[in-house]
């Protein structure tokens, strides 16, 4: 989902990506569960070298997909 969105609209922060995917964890767990699992997923992608960030700024940047 998170690579759909991006390759759809270019480019996310982290309150799009909860705006997407909050809903879409069991409601067992907590709202901090969910946004580790976020960060776990948009992590995961970012080491696989699938998606990174355009700045190192964490308060402005933004997710993008790595050309390839």
């Amino acid at each position: 989902m998170i690579v759909d969105y991006l390759q759809n609209f270019g480019q996310a922060n982290k309150a799009d990506f909860r705006k997407l995917l909050l809903d879409k964890f069991p409601d067992g767990l907590s709202e901090k569960q969910k946004e580790r699992k976020i960060l776990t997923l948009l992590t995961a992608l970012k080491r696989q070298g699938i998606i990174t960030t355009d700045s190192d700024n964490r308060q402005t940047s933004h997710w993008i997909l790595v050309k390839g």
